[in-house]
């Protein structure tokens, strides 16, 4: 090996081990101290939403501009949505097709995809160029900022903070520049200055954004948080056998039917209905009412109340009648069911069913067992044909 090829070769190893190193350290021209070092090292060390100069310095004097910020917002959208667990995506009915941008760069795609499918420019650019070297305004983030608030809400996983105090905090603001005020009202981000002013105009420094994006995309990652862990709360209140929509029911195994359900709806009540067509000449509809009842633990008692249609040929019965269902949930998305029924129909009709579920965020899987009794007075527990292994989809909108 030569002297120049060992030379090269020293000066590759020194520098993959230099590196990670030097960002360990932190950046050469920011010192030890300085008022932004714990933003610098939260989100351009730890969390790479700021990039460094090829030398590895951060240079927080200069400005910081909208391509820059696009960097660190793809970022913090991907994290929204991820702790969502649904996309935020609303696209623009009119697609902004920016004439300053090259659609072969990787990094114009992400921008044209914050900018059309998010909608999160809005109010903040114009129809035919992105400016992406042009400094960011604090009141040009703060919108955007907005904007995608905003469609969190819209998406239903986000919502404002409990009321704080009311008017305008800051002195260089008019009432017209809502949304900054409601971003301090609503979701106490984009805080102003000691002296009780915006300054919506001036352009963000590296440093200061560094600084403003500590303070507000944890806040807003948290809120995300609060909401989406709010909502599964909700949802564990109403969890049993959550919009069972479509089923496939096998009957003695020689008959199958299509059965729908479901509808459970959130309030002091809920609804459902169950539709079921067997051999498509003997239809059944089902229509039940019952009070939302807490959850015991993972345990949860629902009583309800019903009516029943049947038809059989020229052969056709109606009843009330009135049952629970025992709902256990186990491990995380795993729950058992079991549902036992009376109902005046065919002098008086007794249903009994059990199964086993799994449901996800938005969607599941159900497999029960049922057998139906009639005629418990007359004919001394005289057992029924319908005997069938029900399989269900579940999902929730």
């Amino acid at each position: 090996m030569s002297l120049m090829r060992k030379r090269w070769r020293a000066l590759l190893i020194v520098g993959l081990f230099a590196l990670p190193a030097q960002a360990r350290d932190g950046y050469k021209d920011v010192p030890s101290g300085h008022w932004a070092e714990k933003a610098i090292d939260e989100v351009a060390i730890k969390r790479h939403l700021m990039d460094a100069y090829p030398d590895s310095t951060f240079r927080g004097e200069k400005p910081f501009s909208r391509r820059q910020f696009t960097v660190a917002l793809k970022v913090l959208v991907s994290e929204l949505e991820s702790l969502s667990g649904i996309p935020w995506k609303a696209p623009l009915q009119k697609k902004h097709r920016f004439q300053d941008l090259s659609q072969a760069k990787p990094e114009s795609k992400d921008i044209l995809i914050l900018v059309n499918d998010y909608g999160l420019f809005e109010g903040v650019v114009g129809e035919k160029a992105f400016e992406g070297e042009r400094t960011i305004t604090r009141s040009e983030m703060a919108k955007v900022v907005h904007n995608l608030l905003k469609l969190g809400e819209k998406k239903g996983v986000l919502a404002p903070l409990p009321a704080g105090k009311a008017g305008n905090p800051f002195s260089d603001l008019s009432g017209e520049q809502r949304e900054v005020l409601e971003l301090t009202e609503d979701y106490r981000v984009m805080a102003g200055f000691p002296d009780h002013t915006f300054r919506g105009n001036e352009g963000l420094t590296r440093f200061q954004f560094a600084a403003t994006c500590l303070q507000t995309f944890p806040l807003i990652r948290e809120l995300v948080r609060q909401s989406v862990n709010r909502h599964q709360e909700e949802d564990r209140s109403i969890y049993f056998r959550r919009d069972q929509a479509l089923g496939l029911a096998f009957l003695n195994g020689d008959q199958s039917y299509l059965e729908f359900s479901g509808f459970y709806y959130q309030g002091p009540l809920f609804g459902f209905h169950k539709l079921g067509i067997i051999s498509s000449a003997q239809p059944s509809l089902w229509l039940g009412l019952g009070p939302k009842t807490p959850l015991l633990g993972a345990t949860q008692f629902q009583p309800y109340v019903d009516g029943r249609v049947f038809w059989q040929g020229a052969d056709r019965q109606a009843g009330l009648g009135a049952g629970v269902i025992l709902h256990q949930r186990f491990f995380k998305n795993w729950g058992c069911f079991g549902n036992i029924e009376l109902n005046s129909a065919y002098g008086t009709l007794q249903e009994n069913e059990a199964g086993l579920e799994y449901l996800g965020g938005r969607w599941g899987i159900a497999l029960a067992v049922k057998n139906l009794h009639w005629d418990l007075v007359n004919s001394a527990w005289r057992r029924a044909a319908v005997n069938d292994v029900h399989l269900g989809c579940n999902w929730s909108f």
